[in-house]
């Protein structure tokens, strides 16, 4: 399974309807930096890679978690992703 740590959020765009059709837009939303997730995630994750859009600036990465067994049941899925978003 794999995270992906984008670092940004959806906000309401500013200049929707008068400058763009978007009505809504990417922003910088630092919740984890690559250091962070190193050591959060040290003891469970297989790897941790970064993007080809990361930055030192704006990080953007991906934790890679192996499991024993393969798991396809979307509930078991979105438990296991909201496990470790809270940890």
């Amino acid at each position: 399974m794999c995270i992906d740590f984008d670092n940004e959020k959806m906000v309401d765009n500013p200049d929707y309807p008068h400058r763009s059709k978007n009505k809504k837009m990417k922003v910088k939303d630092i919740s984890l930096s690559l250091e962070e997730a190193k050591d959060k995630f040290k003891d469970q994750a297989a790897f941790i890679y970064t993007s080809f859009n990361h930055t030192p600036e704006h990080p953007k990465f991906r934790v890679v978690f192996v499991f024993e067994n393969v798991v396809t049941n979307h509930h078991d899925i979105d438990a296991t992703l909201e496990h470790y978003k809270r940890m």
